[in-house]
């Protein structure tokens, strides 16, 4: 069960991290972390609520990373996100 629910993690992972790369708009990867966000608040166990928790997590600071210093991107970034119901 351990396996299966890391390699799941894992795969999950990679794709966030290759998803959205410099290229994506702020609105696109506003998109992504509102479905993750989403995913997260209608988790109904722990261990599904830790998961979610932590792919969003991950994805928020993969962002963080990839558009450091980009205060543009943010700005347009967080009012999409206001448009979905805001961070979590």
């Amino acid at each position: 069960m351990k396996k299966k629910l890391l390699f799941v993690l894992l795969v999950s992972l990679t794709a966030l991290l290759t998803s959205c790369g410099g290229a994506e708009s702020p609105a696109s990867c506003a998109k992504k972390y509102c479905a993750l966000n989403a995913k997260y608040r209608s988790a109904t166990t722990n261990e599904e609520k830790l998961r979610t928790r932590k792919e969003r997590d991950d994805y928020e600071n993969e962002l963080e990373k990839e558009y450091k210093g980009n205060t543009e991107f943010f700005k347009d970034f967080e009012k999409e996100v206001e448009k979905c119901g805001g961070g979590g």
